[in-house]
């Protein structure tokens, strides 16, 4: 592994250590329903960078996400998002924990964190 890519893995893991912080001070449904929005806002906001980025041919490699993670997003979306805290719950501060990623890392960074704060939960 490249020491640049060592050194985006390590900005990975502590942007991640510091969203699991910010969450871990938030009630329970408020920590779910703020974990949800985030990895949604952050899908929607890759997806349209998507084409660009891979227009450009960046040597990068990118997170493409699957069709189980887009399903299971969607189904934590459909039941979090009539929740009464999910118009006002501070998906700000976890979107600025993540800002300094680059885009598919920081959808990919808060989907994984959604998955684990979502572990016991069903929503099929």
């Amino acid at each position: 592994m490249s020491r640049s890519n060592l050194k985006a893995v390590l900005k990975g893991w502590e942007s991640e250590e510091r969203v699991i912080e910010r969450l871990a001070h938030l009630p329970r449904q408020l920590e779910t329903v703020t974990a949800i929005k985030a990895a949604v806002e952050l899908a929607a906001a890759w997806e349209c960078n998507k084409s660009e980025v891979l227009r450009r041919g960046d040597p990068r490699p990118v997170y493409l996400n699957t069709p189980e993670e887009r399903y299971w997003l969607q189904s934590a979306a459909a039941k979090y998002g009539v929740h009464p805290n999910w118009p006002s719950c501070p998906v700000a501060e976890i979107k600025h924990e993540l800002s300094g990623l680059p885009a598919d890392a920081a959808a990919f960074v808060a989907y994984r964190i959604a998955r684990w704060v979502c572990r016991f939960e069903r929503f099929l």
